[in-house]
């Protein structure tokens, strides 16, 4: 939480600390006609957006009781999105005063860069700073928040008894952690042995969306096949915002895989080969668990 903390008000020092020594502000968001089609990607940058900064491992931690899923996370979820909207807006605007596009565009750490125009030489040691800070941040929170969903499909019987080990000490899915963590460092070590970290960047931001639209779409049946009123996970969104959301996140999924030059071919082929994987996969686990509850007499 600390590291979170520092890498927010480091973000927002450097933002504006590059709009106030920016010069010819108005010269800056002249676009030329070249620059105007640049807005066809907007809706795969969208894509790529949900998946970095609308996350629901921020937010998951904070519920410890009942209650907190009651109050606290709805509030929190739309909150933080407004904070990193805010927040990556204003570093956006700093960094596009700051720098020309091509100097953004040939290098992979523009922040960096950003903080050494913004500060001189000890701008070097507050980016690398900041970049460390987001690297540690994102991870543990993917970590802990994604842990829970491998946990729950434990629990259910659709991945192994492991899964659902948790400490009785402090109540932490310890099988989980350890499962999603081995998992994320085996593939980041074959994305960086083969420099594919932009193909999975985009791969990814597919698959969050389709997963989201999954969720909305569960929050949907679950209000439609649950009788009871006191059982149904009320949400303040009508039902045709959530349909809505059901058919639009895929598109941005979809879209987000065409959402960087040269990538294309490979994005889609390493999409199409993880939805064959995870289809062999679910088959697998689903033949089991019936061959289980077959065996059991359930």
């Amino acid at each position: 939480m600390f590291s979170t903390y520092v890498l927010f008000a480091g973000l927002a020092i450097l933002s504006i600390a590059g709009i106030i020594n920016a010069q010819n502000i108005i010269e800056a968001f002249r676009t030329s006609a070249a620059e105007v089609e640049q807005w066809t990607k907007v809706p795969g940058s969208v894509g790529m957006a949900i998946f970095l900064f609308v996350g629901f491992e921020w937010v998951t931690p904070m519920g410890f009781g009942a209650g907190s899923y009651k109050w606290k996370i709805p509030l929190s979820m739309p909150l933080a999105i407004l904070l990193n909207m805010l927040l990556y807006t204003g570093f956006a605007f700093g960094l596009h005063l700051t720098l020309t596009q091509e100097v953004i565009a040939a290098g992979t750490t523009p922040q960096i860069l950003f903080a050494v125009e913004t500060f001189g030489t000890t701008g070097a040691y507050a980016g690398l700073l900041l970049s460390a800070l987001a690297i540690i941040s994102t991870f543990n929170a993917g970590v802990m928040g994604g842990a829970r969903f491998i946990f729950a499909l434990g629990r259910e019987g659709n991945l192994p008894k492991w899964t659902t080990k948790i400490s009785l000490t402090t109540g932490v899915p310890v099988g989980a952690i350890i499962t999603l963590g081995s998992v994320v460092f085996i593939c980041s070590f074959f994305v960086v042995s083969f420099g594919l970290e932009l193909t999975f960047a985009v791969v990814g931001s597919a698959i969050i969306c389709f997963v989201y639209a999954m969720l909305m779409l569960a929050l949907i049946r679950l209000n439609i096949e649950q009788k009871r009123s006191d059982l149904l996970f009320k949400s303040k969104i009508s039902r045709p915002v959530q349909w809505f959301f059901v058919a639009l996140l895929p598109i941005l999924g979809i879209l987000s895989l065409f959402s960087i030059p040269g990538i294309y071919a490979s994005a889609v082929v390493c999409f199409v080969l993880v939805i064959v994987a995870a289809s062999i996969f679910v088959k697998l686990v689903g033949f089991k668990k019936e061959k289980r509850l077959v065996s059991s007499g359930q």
